[in-house]
Order: C-alpha cells, then structure tokens, then sequence
C-alpha cells in the first residue's frame, strides 16, 4: 500500500499525513502509528502523559521517538531531587502546586503496557492531519521544545477550544454510531474496524477507545481491555473511568499501575477525599515514605473541613509529628500545612498553630509576612505618629504591598489589642526588632506589666531576639530578669552562657566570670562552657590555674567519647596555658597527644629511621600509609576537615612545642616529633606547614650533628630558595658537619646548571681546595671575583689559593705566584680595613710563607688591636689565636724568653 511516504519512511520523526479528503487509502503499521503519536505530540496525551500531564492542546512537546523506561524514571526522580533541593520559602506555594504533577512521583511507564501486543494486527490509515497540529519535520538529534502560549491566549478560550478537540465532529459522529449500532448487534469485528476508523480520523477522541475497551472486556481479552482503558481514560479526563481502571489494576495486582491509576482519578477529582485516603493506604503499604508525605500533604490541601474535620485533624497531627522528627530540611513543608490549617479555618485557627507558624516563619526570616499575619488575626493598628491628630490605619485590612510602601517603620506606632495573645504580641515584636523598629519599648512595658513567671518565655523569646541582633545591655537586662525571677531558668546552661556572653562583651568581667562558673557547674561535660570560662580566666595571668582545672576536669569526663572540635578547643587551650605558666613537662606530653593522637606509634625510633631515608613528600606518605596497614589503624577523624582557626591554632602549638624542646636541650626528641609531623594527613595538604616542619627537622639535624640527614632535608631548600643567602649559611653549618664526596658532587651538579651562582661558585670552590685542587678553586674564585671584585673575602681566599699554589713542591713560578697572592691580599687590607680580623690574616699567610719576621710583626700588631665587637669578645676576639702562633714564631727561632713573655702575658688567668 502507498501511505505517502519514502522509503527512508523510518528515520521521519513526524510523518506527513493526508487530511481526511486526501484520495489516497492505505493502512499503516502499529509501530507507523505508534511513531505518528511520539512525534504529533500525542503520546503524552493519549498514552498516560508519562511526562507530566499536559495537555497536547496547551503545551506541545516534541519528544525523542526512543527513550527507555530506565532513561525516563532516573529523568524523573532528578526532577524530583533537583526540585527539592531548590526548595524555599520564596517557592514554597509553587513547590506544592506541582504535587498535583504525578508525572514527578510516579513508577508505572508506559513501556511496560507494550502497546505492540494490542495494535500490531490492526490497520490504520489516512490519520486526520488536521486533527494532529503538525508543526513540520523535526530532526531527531534536536532536544525536545515547548510551544509557549501567546501573550494574550485566553485560558477560557483554550480550555473551549481542547473541549472542541475532544468532541467527534459531526461527519465522524455517524461513523460512531455505526460502531455503537455494531456493538450492538454483536458484530464485534465490524465494531472494531469502525473503532479503528474513527480513531483515523479523531485521534484526540475518547469514544472510540472506550468501545474497543468495553469490547475487548466481553472478549476476554482483559490485558487488550485495560490498555485501550487507560487512553480512554487519558482523553477523557473522567474520574469514574480511572476508578473503573483501578479495580482491574487491582484484579492485575500490578502496585504501580494502582498507584499511577490513583494518581490522575485525583488529578481529575482532586477534592475526593476518599480517593486520597485509599491512596496514603496503598503507599503506606508500599513504604514509599517520601511520596506519602507528598499525598498526605494533598490530603490536606483538600479536605473538607466541613465534611472530615475528623480525617483533617488525624492526618495533620500525623504529618507534623513526622516532620519534626526529620531535619530542618521539612521546615518549608510544616510552614505550608501550617499556612494551608490558617487559610481553611481563617480567624478560628488554633492559637497554638498560629505560634507555630509564626516561630517557624521567624526562623527563615521573613518578618514582613510574619508581621501581616499577625495583623490580620489580630486586628492591629497602627497610627503615624508625626501628625499631631493620628489617624488610625486598619493594617488588617492592608494588603502586604501597602504594608512595603511604608516609608520607615520608625514613623508609625502599634495599637495591641489586649485579647491578643501575650506570645503573638511578643512575636510581632520580634519581627518589629528584627526590621529594625527603634520604639519598641511601650510594647515591651505592656508585656512586663504581668507577672513575669507568668510569661518567661515571652522574655527568653526577647532575649534571644536582642542577643541575635547583638544589642548585648538590652539581652542582659532580660536575662538577668529571667535568672532572677524564674527559678527553672537558673538550671538551664543556656541562658547562663548568654548572660555570661553578654557581661564578657559589655567588660563586666567579674559577673561574665560568675556566670560562666554556673554553667560549668551546671553540666562539666558542656564544653562551650567551658571554653567560655577558659577564654575568660585566661585574661588574667592569676587565674591560669583555675583555667586549667576546668580543662582538665571538662576532658576528663570527655574520655570515652570520640574526638571532635570542642574537646580539640579544650586540648588547644589546655597546652597553650601551661606553655604561659612554663609548665613544660605537662606542655610536652599534653602537645604530643594534640598533634599526634592516635597517630603515636609514628613516632616510634624505627619508623623515625625509615622517614628520615627518603628522599621526597611521596615517599614519606607511602611509608606512613605502610605503618597505617601495619598497625590496622583506621582514621576515625579527619583533621583536614577542622576550620583554618583550629588548625592554625595546632600548629601554632606545635611550633611552641620545637621551641620549648630547643630551649630544654632535647634534640632528640624535637627531630622525632619534626620528622613524625611531616605525614600528619593535616600538614600533608599544607605546603607553607610542610616547609615550616622540614625546617625544624633540619634545626633538630644540625644540633645532633648529623651532618648526612641535614643535608638530605637542605637539598630541596637549596633547589627552592638558592638566591637566600641565610640558606647558603646553613648550607655552609651542614657541610662543616660532614663533608663527603656526595655533597660536592650535588654542587658540582647544581653549578653547572647555574654557573654564575656565586655561592655555588664558592662552595665549589671550597670543596675543590679541601681536596687539594687549587688550580680548579681559583678558576671558580676567579668566577666569584668577577662578579664581585670589591668584596674583601673574596680576595682574601684568593691570596690564600695563590700561596697554596705557590707552596707545591713541582712550581716554577713561586715568585711570581707569590707576587700575585700579596696583590690580592693589598686589595684584601683596602677593602676590609685596619683591624684585628685584618692583621691576623696577613700574619697567617706570611707564616704559611715562612716570612716568619713579617708575620711576627702583624701578630703584634694583632695584639695591640683591641676587638671589633666587645660585646661579642668570646666568639670574635682573635688574641690568644695570634699570642700562640707568636710564641711558636718565638720558640722555632730559639727566644724563649719573648715566648714567655708572650705566655704571660696573653694566655695566663
């Protein structure tokens, strides 16, 4: 048969069809048919409106023709998710609009019914286009769109015109009645055909989809039946018909084609409450408790109060119940059920739930509407109080945008009535306080005209109001009333640690002492409190030992419980004062347990070894991870996830525990606890930390003298800063230490690499005079001095490299060499200057040159010049230094007598 169509018929997302005076007649296949529906945004109509009900006529959607069930349910449940996630106040109302969308919180799919079982031997052809709104040939690649209403689309006008959509036309309605008038006679086959015919022509029409249904049920063909059931019911929009489908979903036993049933028999009769309550029944059997919440709260969306009251009230204390038992995450869902009871019963809402409401309203901040349901419960009003003859402006009758065009709230005053409830009065004040209403006081003294046991918590409820906005003498003068008048409030630790908050901030130190001392007595395993009274004491270096027995009494009932921030505050506090009261031993042993903690066994002398090996920050977490396997520790907190103060604070204590170990000569101890810190997974992520630690790791080397670890530690500070010249200190302190062949080959290395590095040119050059090669340290001297030529050391080690090359045994040119070396070594005295440093050098190499009356004549001058840095005279003076090798001057030429002399002079006590 010609259907009009190509042979690339099959990659068409929407065939073109002929209208219903076309001469061409043809049959087309179920899956042909099944395609038109996709692509003529049909499907979502005629086929149970898998994504989101909308009518065909309203919103025109142009779908994938292939997409799994699997594909569509995790669509779904995403939507769901994202739109819950979004969920505020500001969106509230629209949140529980969508209720009402099944589409969101259905698991029946359309995929499942396999409509190629019910159509694959009927023919259909010739499909009315002008039924169809064929909006043209749509690329498959192409993401689904939406036809958007007109601006002025009339909604009266669309819903008439579906209605016209639905309703055979008059040609067609003949053609019905021969499927009515077959059905009668029991003429099944021709009854279909007629079926089918219709449904050629109006698509969009439910009749002839509920006489195929009613006769495939006399046929027995019950699965045939509900399918063709289920359309009929889609384009009808009749809730009887979606009952009827329940009862033979039931006799299916399929749970999720009840549940999708249900759903749109509500959709259409959403004021049904009996359909609600069967349908909370079925979820609740199914314990799915995310979608009953979402029927319980249609349930009470509506209900009629008037009819149910009973089932009303039920399902309200029950949802509430539920919902504070979860996280804050169901306040905006309480907020609803609680604006939804004030809507249906107006001004005879439950005081209670009025309170409610308005707390709940209060927590999310929005004191505006706070405020307007206030007034229109409680008939409020309020007067400009800048005119001399105040007229009285009825706010419940205002609505909330003539509330906002009020200009300044300071501008008008508040009329209680005094049958408002004293708690309401207290939270229209709240919201007053909190949109920053500066006359508050005449409604205040209303409140404090009762007695105040009486109404407590309408003065907590101001406390904490003033507390929040900060306004400390207004919050303390209400506390103070609560702690003075009320005995239940002197047994609660909160309004102790307020008060006490409150005198801290105000300087009133004495009392904030006192109170925080009630609230620690009140409960010593409260550590806010605690650390509030420490904070507090540590003020004053007198009461450092009261400090410390609060930490130390607060952790001691804290020991069975895992760690957590606020025992971290406390062990923070407890090292940092008794590093204040020089309490070492306690300091070293408290610290360790802070840094380390469970991590002790690191510290161990063989894992220390193993550390102290390697080479990079890889190596040392490799190891570390190796010792955690060994010991199967498992971390049970997490360090990294602490907020920068409490880290900074550890690792503030940790410096002070390397500096009391420096100051108490425990070498040992400050490298095991250096090296151990290096792994810590808190100072792993930090890199200015593990810089500070390697630091320390190298300190510690050096006052143990070990030479080899410190320079492995120096290598990477040598690669990172080597233009710092206090780095080239230490560098110089580590290879006096122990030199070795490895550390000149590094240099050597790094020299070439950088060859006009001047401390690298020195060092090398260095190295090669202690090895003996002069001739390969003065080119490298030579390379220092044409960087420099001013500088005095410079040269002076070159005179120095001259007489030693002047000294070998194999020289030709001795003369000449030493000619050179006493050039370098004027340059040396003019750039330096006269001083003791600089005769005893001359001295020196006149004696290495065994010009033994020129360097007896500078070690005298050496003598009669007094010291450079006086005040430094142990390190710097060079005295007994140039007294001794006078003497031994003396003794080689055979004048013992100068040489005692000398003797007596200069190295006697």
């Amino acid at each position: 048969m010609d259907f009009g169509l190509s042979e690339n018929a099959s990659n068409i997302d929407i065939f073109t069809l002929n209208n219903a005076n076309n001469q061409h007649a043809g049959e087309i296949t179920f899956q042909e048919y099944e395609t038109l529906i996709e692509n003529q945004h049909f499907r979502n109509e005629l086929m149970l409106n898998q994504s989101g009900l909308i009518d065909a006529t309203t919103e025109i959607t142009t779908t994938l023709p292939s997409t799994s069930t699997e594909t569509q349910t995790q669509q779904q449940q995403h939507k769901f998710k994202t739109k819950s996630s979004q969920l505020n106040s500001s969106n509230l109302d629209e949140y529980i609009e969508d209720f009402d969308d099944t589409s969101q919180w259905n698991d029946f799919d359309i995929e499942t019914l396999n409509f190629d079982k019910f159509l694959k031997d009927h023919q259909i052809n010739n499909l009315n286009q002008s039924e169809i709104e064929n909006e043209g040939v749509q690329d498959s690649s192409k993401k689904p769109i939406k036809r958007k209403k007109e601006e002025n689309e009339d909604p009266v006008e669309l819903k008439a015109k579906r209605r016209r959509n639905r309703v055979l036309p008059i040609e067609i309605q003949g053609l019905m009645g021969e499927a009515n008038l077959a059905y009668a006679r029991g003429d099944t086959n021709k009854a279909i055909d007629a079926c089918l015919e219709v449904i050629k022509y109006a698509p969009k029409a439910s009749e002839p989809f509920q006489l195929l249904a009613l006769l495939y049920s006399e046929m027995g063909q019950n699965d045939k039946a509900l399918r063709v059931g289920l359309i009929a019911a889609q384009l009808n929009k009749d809730p009887d018909e979606w009952i009827q489908l329940i009862q033979q979903a039931v006799m299916e036993g399929d749970v999720d084609l009840i549940l999708f049933c249900y759903n749109n028999a509500i959709q259409c009769d959403p004021k049904n409450t009996q359909l609600h309550l069967e349908r909370v029944k079925l979820l609740h059997e199914k314990k799915d408790m995310r979608r009953l919440v979402l029927a319980k709260l249609m349930l009470l969306k509506y209900v009629d109060i008037e009819k149910d009251y009973d089932v009303y009230e039920t399902y309200f204390d029950q949802l509430m119940n539920e919902l504070n038992s979860g996280d804050n995450s169901d306040r905006n869902k309480k907020i609803y059920i609680l604006k939804n009871d004030l809507k249906k019963f107006g001004l005879n809402c439950k005081t209670e739930r009025l309170i409610m409401l308005i707390n709940l309203m209060i927590e999310q901040k929005s004191f505006k509407e706070s405020i307007m349901i206030i007034f229109s419960h409680c008939q409020i009003r309020v007067k400009n109080k800048n005119q001399e003859s105040c007229s009285d402006i009825p706010i419940s009758t205002c609505t909330f945008s003539q509330f906002e065009s009020f200009q300044c709230l300071n501008d008008y005053i508040f009329e209680v009535p005094s049958t408002c409830h004293n708690y309401i009065k207290t939270q229209f004040i709240v919201c007053l306080i909190n949109l920053d209403y500066d006359s508050e006081e005449y409604l205040i003294e209303e409140i404090l005209k009762n007695d105040i046991a009486t109404c407590s918590s309408e003065l907590f409820l101001l406390a904490n109001t003033y507390y929040a906005k900060k306004d400390w003498s207004k919050a303390k003068k209400f506390f103070l009333l609560l702690l003075t008048n009320v005995a239940e409030y002197l047994v609660q630790l909160e309004v102790w640690l307020k008060y006490g908050n409150c005198c801290s901030y105000l300087e009133e130190i004495e009392e904030a002492i006192n109170a925080y001392r009630n609230a620690v007595n009140l409960d010593r395993s409260n550590c806010e409190a605690a650390l509030s009274l420490v904070n507090i004491l540590k003020k004053n270096a007198l009461l450092y030992e009261e400090a410390s027995n609060v930490i130390e009494n607060t952790l001691n009932t804290k020991k069975s419980q895992s760690l957590n921030t606020d025992i971290l505050n406390l062990m923070i506090n407890e090292c940092l004062i008794q590093y204040e009261q020089k309490n070492y031993v306690k300091f070293i042993v408290n610290s360790r347990n802070l840094i380390f903690g469970n991590f002790s066994y690191v510290l161990e002398q063989d894992n220390i070894t193993q550390l102290l090996r390697t080479d990079s920050r890889a190596q040392r977490a490799f190891i570390f991870h190796q010792i955690l396997d060994e010991n199967d520790f498992d971390i049970t907190f997490n360090y990294n996830k602490l907020n920068y103060h409490i880290q900074n604070s550890i690792f503030d204590v940790y410096l002070k525990l390397c500096k009391t170990l420096v100051h108490l000569k425990r070498h040992n101890e400050l490298l095991i606890y250096s090296v151990g810190a290096t792994v810590l997974p808190m100072v792993y992520e930090r890199m200015d930390w593990n810089k500070s630690i390697n630091f320390t790791c190298l300190i510690a080397c050096i006052l143990k003298r070990d030479g080899n670890n410190a320079f492995n530690i120096l290598k990477d500070f040598i690669l990172e800063f080597k233009n710092s010249n206090k780095l080239w200190s230490y560098v110089g302190i580590v290879i006096g230490l122990c030199p070795s062949l490895s550390q000149q080959k590094f240099f050597i290395r790094l020299g070439a690499k950088y060859m006009d590095h001047l401390p690298l040119c020195m060092i090398n050059a260095h190295f090669a005079i202690m090895s003996g090669t002069y001739r390969y340290a003065l080119v490298e001297y030579m390379n220092c001095f044409k960087q420099n030529p001013f500088d005095p050391f410079i040269n002076l080690i070159i005179a120095i490299t001259y007489c030693h090359i002047s000294c070998q045994k194999y020289n030709t040119k001795r003369h000449l060499l030493v000619s050179q070396s006493l050039v370098f070594l004027r340059r040396y005295i003019k750039f330096r200057g006269i001083c003791q440093e600089t005769y005893y050098n001359i001295a020196r190499i006149m004696h290495q040159l065994s010009l033994f009356d020129l360097a007896a004549y500078y070690y005298r001058k050496c003598l009669d010049v007094s010291c450079t840095f006086p005040q430094q005279k142990e390190i710097y003076d060079l005295t007994r230094y140039a007294a001794y090798n006078l003497i031994s001057i003396y003794k080689l030429s055979g004048s013992h007598e100068l040489a005692r002399q000398t003797m007596k002079e200069y190295l006697s006590f």
